[in-house]
């Protein structure tokens, strides 16, 4: 069972040093709720406030940016622009009052989360003590939480996949491949957290351990298939047969190879194919680097995806 550890709300103390309610008006944990200070050492504690700030200046930015629409649109698909307008407006203006609770709870499997029907973001205890002064991490999950957040305030229905995510990172400056996209576009984020006895739903940021896969009979490595540059031979990640996965396509020497996913981080055997009359590879065409002939990976028109010869459409 988890339990609340602090509440960045709580406290009915006089204002201390650190007046941030949600991201705008907190009190400062140690000083509101003095039976926690012997557990949360200080730098513990300004690292999240840091983190707050940090989020807070990133948000009150957006309104401005020039990627707002894109990044806007990326994220939610089609969204009430009229309650986005206004809660962008506020963050413009530094008027954080309609943010969520912060509360920090331990023994979870999650980095942070947002639960809608209680209006909280939850931070692992776990995760703020093994990232004790980095505040570009805590930010990170911070801003996810609060994309999931503003999702639920400007969409009827949850969007797809991991929008917190990609919020957090767009908002950041960090780009997403395509591949990535449909990756986290099919991601599933919910789960569920026990407080206080009762069971509520949440979007969740999670880290696991790395997944090791070497698809036979290409490798798409170096060391493994001899891919030693993606200039001259270059790997992508597209859905190549329309089931929601991130496939591997790379264009080899003489072939394009197709690893499909099989959707838990591996991938199968590689298939080879040699489009006829293009061959989109170096001794197949004479498509000797990717950056004088660039290839890429589009549906064209409009069909559903499936391996050669109904390929998905190459590009060059």
């Amino acid at each position: 069972m988890s339990e609340p550890f602090f509440n960045f709300q709580q406290g009915l103390m006089p204002t201390p040093p650190y007046n941030h309610l949600g991201l705008s008006d907190y009190q400062d944990p140690l000083y509101s709720n003095p039976y926690n200070s012997a557990q949360l050492p200080v730098p513990f504690i300004d690292t999240v406030v840091q983190a707050i700030d940090a989020t807070k200046y990133i948000l009150s930015e957006l309104s401005g940016n020039s990627q707002r629409d894109y990044i806007m649109e990326t994220v939610f698909g089609l969204y009430n622009q009229d309650s986005a307008n206004q809660i962008l407006t506020d963050w413009a203006q530094n008027n954080f009052t309609g943010t969520p609770h912060i509360e920090l709870v331990f023994g979870q499997n999650f980095n942070g989360a947002y639960a809608k029907d209680n209006y909280t973001i939850y931070l692992s205890e776990e995760f703020l003590a093994a990232n004790s002064g980095n505040v570009e991490a805590v930010t990170r999950v911070l801003l996810e939480e609060v994309g999931h957040y503003l999702d639920s305030q400007i969409n009827a229905k949850d969007a797809d996949g991991d929008e917190g995510y990609i919020f957090s990172e767009l908002v950041r400056g960090q780009s997403i491949s395509p591949g990535e996209l449909v990756l986290l576009k099919a991601e599933n984020d919910h789960g569920f957290l026990i407080v206080d006895g009762q069971e509520i739903l949440i979007e969740q940021n999670t880290f696991q351990n790395a997944i090791s896969s070497s698809p036979g009979g290409a490798g798409f490595t170096k060391n493994n298939g001899g891919w030693t540059t993606s200039d001259d031979y270059p790997r992508m990640l597209a859905d190549v047969n329309g089931d929601g996965k991130a496939d591997i396509v790379g264009f080899g020497g003489s072939s394009v190879l197709v690893s499909l996913s099989n959707g838990n981080g591996t991938f199968q055997n590689a298939i080879s194919s040699s489009p006829g009359g293009a061959g989109f590879t170096k001794n197949n065409g004479g498509w000797t680097n990717n950056n004088d002939y660039p290839r890429m990976l589009a549906d064209v028109n409009g069909g559903s995806f499936s391996l050669s010869p109904h390929f998905r459409e190459f590009i060059g």
